[in-house]
């Protein structure tokens, strides 16, 4: 039989050990920092208010492997850091949006004032100016769209239908640089779309060019061709040798000499009208084409102001009331050749 002495002395040893343990385990938790995951789980056993529960949190902390923590803080590390990139991403890609549209709306700036200059808008129904930037010249367009609207009038005129204009512009993107720095966008009361220089001989720029002028109402028609520019004078023509035949006429034209001490084509508006209303003559199409104006040009401004092209010619009060209303160079020609071409009428006739 073993002794009472011999029983208890292990009993004592290992009463000791145990204690040993846990002073050697208390200087672990104490001394060693706790990773993410540990404190997790020791804050949930002590959430239970259980000792239980909180000594078994212990002693499985004890126990686990540190491998499992590092890589549990890895793999949060590795969610953050894409949730970070994902918002970095998402903050360029929001960046880029609002520089796109930036850049849109300054481009738009650049051709809805030449538009609104040039044709009619505004009806009665409201309208709108809507623009694309296409890459082929084959989709460059002007068309106007006419609706109607029934709810602008109020009173007695409720239900009325009203006229809308809603204009859609298509141009290339670079328009600002091809067409409107090369002083391209308004050629003789005509819009310029789009616009590829070709050769031509000196002191000549040619282009094929589409181009947009105004019809009747608020219509706009689009006319592709070229145009000729030269000494601040343009022409435009459905073929490159008419565009050039037809500019040299016109240089040729506007280089005539005057009597008067200044030319009738410096003085302003209200100076030309008044020295020149007091004459009887008719002004029809040979006048301006006479003077170097082209077919396109002539359409355009009757059009702008009223006048029927059909009918071929109109009295020179009506050509100056257009003239008042949309001011071109070309009309003030037609009209001087007008009264050049009757002055030697009665010359003859004398």
């Amino acid at each position: 039989m073993t002794s009472p002495k011999s029983f208890t002395k292990p009993a004592a040893c290992a009463t000791a050990t145990s204690a040993s343990e846990v002073t050697s385990g208390q200087q672990r938790l104490r001394f060693r920092a706790l990773t993410p995951l540990e404190l997790t789980k020791l804050a949930l056993a002590l959430q239970q208010q259980t000792l239980t529960e909180a000594t078994e949190a212990l002693r499985t902390l004890r126990v686990a492997p540190r491998r499992e923590a590092a890589q549990t803080v890895l793999d949060r590390r590795a969610t953050i850091n894409q949730l970070r990139s994902t918002r970095r991403s998402r903050r360029q890609l929001e960046a880029q949006r609002t520089l796109a549209q930036r850049l849109l709306t300054y481009k738009a700036s650049k051709v809805f004032p030449v538009a609104k200059s040039l044709f009619r808008h505004g009806a009665a129904g409201g309208g709108s100016f809507k623009l694309w930037f296409v890459d082929s010249s084959a989709e460059v367009g002007y068309k106007v769209d006419i609706d109607s609207n029934r709810d602008t009038y109020r009173g007695r005129f409720k239900g009325w239908s009203a006229t809308e204009d809603h204009h859609r512009i298509r141009v290339p993107s670079d328009w600002a640089a091809r067409v409107l720095a090369h002083g391209l966008a308004d050629l003789d009361g005509m819009m310029t779309l789009d616009a590829h220089r070709l050769m031509s001989p000196e002191g000549i720029q040619l282009y094929a060019a589409t181009w947009a002028a105004q019809s009747r109402g608020y219509m706009v028609t689009t006319e592709r061709g070229f145009i000729a520019v030269s000494g601040g004078l343009s022409f435009h023509a459905d073929t490159a040798e008419r565009a050039l035949s037809g500019i040299r006429r016109k240089v040729m034209a506007a280089g005539r000499p005057a009597r008067e001490r200044v030319s009738p084509l410096d003085i302003d508006i209200e100076t030309f009208v008044q020295r020149y209303q007091r004459y009887d003559v008719t002004v029809d199409l040979d006048d301006a084409r006479a003077s170097g104006s082209c077919e396109y040009g002539i359409r355009s401004w009757c059009e702008a102001v009223g006048l029927d092209f059909n009918e071929g010619k109109a009295p020179l009060s009506a050509i100056l009331e257009g003239f008042q209303a949309r001011p071109q160079v070309e009309v003030r020609r037609a009209v001087l050749h007008a009264i050049r071409r009757q002055r030697a009428t009665l010359r003859k006739s004398a």
